[in-house]
């Protein structure tokens, strides 16, 4: 049980006034929890048991007895125990809510598409006023995302979509799981995910379009031909990290600072003038990128890896 609520609890509300949505479910051999946004469940050993739980409450007792504790309900009332272990919590009716569940047809997921989550998952905005710019929009062949001052496409061969805006609550969720995927179910409104040991997701996909000019933007880029050194990037994250704004990119030095303290190092750079970049912004592409031409700026400056392209916008 332990093991199975490790792999569901990011699908509980942490509060809230909808009881459904703060609840573990155990009925059909699964537990669930469902937020309001997603669903996720994990098949467990009994299959005879049916009832709801409130779930920190749950989480807190199972927590604290051993991982073969047994369950038994009577008199609306759960009991957990494991030898001279025991606790009790006082169960809720199964709700009338409904927990959204996949269907039964499953296909394969491409084997590409969880490394381009991953390569993307740092371009995506954690606090944005529009909401296409909290998702990656998932496209033919691709994954696109945008944090508004960098610009990402990730390929992701095999990938069948249209456009669909994949939240990075539903990302970070498929990015903690360590089992392999084996279950990919895709439409307009929703997406569900199912794992090798028969646990699955399925979450609603956020209304919208990304931007057209994200698309069109592509049609411009040009790969960098600078292979940034080893070296300058580990020179980049001294900097950075005594940065609070910008970091100024010279010819021969990089330098920032914050308040009444300065920072610079001497460092070749392809550059013919000062060029600068938020370090909130530009540390997620130094560290992903093999290859970037800062010297594209005041444009948006190219970057490239493995499976990764994009830009970045530079301090005016």
């Amino acid at each position: 049980m332990k093991q199975a609520l490790t792999k569901i609890k990011q699908a509980l509300a942490q509060h809230g006034i909808v009881e459904a949505f703060t609840q573990y479910r155990i009925e059909g051999g699964e537990i669930s929890a469902y937020n309001g946004r997603f669903t996720a469940s994990c098949p467990i050993d009994n299959t005879s048991l049916a009832f709801a739980v409130p779930g920190r409450e749950f989480e807190a007792l199972v927590s604290r007895l051993p991982e073969d504790a047994a369950l038994s309900v009577a008199d609306s009332v759960l009991r957990l125990k494991a030898g001279r272990q025991h606790g009790t919590i006082k169960l809720l009716p199964l709700s009338d809510a409904t927990q959204p569940r996949p269907s039964a047809q499953w296909r394969t997921p491409p084997a590409s598409l969880i490394p381009a989550l991953q390569a993307a998952r740092p371009f995506i905005s954690d606090n944005a006023v529009y909401q296409w710019a909290l998702c990656a929009s998932l496209e033919s062949g691709l994954v696109r995302a945008t944090n508004n001052v960098c610009l990402v496409e990730a390929m992701a061969a095999g990938l069948d979509a249209t456009g669909q805006l994949l939240p990075l609550w539903v990302i970070d969720y498929l990015l903690s799981r360590d089992e392999s995927l084996t279950g990919f179910q895709l439409t307009d409104s929703h997406v569900s995910f199912k794992w090798s040991d028969d646990s699955w997701m399925r979450a609603q996909l956020v209304d919208g379009a990304f931007p057209e000019v994200t698309r069109t933007v592509f049609e411009q880029f040009l790969q960098p031909a600078w292979a940034i050194p080893a070296e300058w990037k580990q020179a980049y994250r001294t900097v950075a990290e005594l940065s609070a704004e910008a970091v100024t990119i010279a010819p021969a030095a990089l330098s920032g600072g914050h308040g009444a303290a300065t920072i610079e190092h001497e460092i070749e750079t392809p550059v013919a003038e000062e060029v600068k970049f938020n370090p909130k912004f530009l540390t997620s592409v130094i560290e992903t990128a093999t290859h970037w031409e800062p010297s594209a700026y005041p444009r948006p400056t190219p970057f490239a890896a493995p499976g990764l392209r994009g830009f970045v916008i530079g301090r005016r």
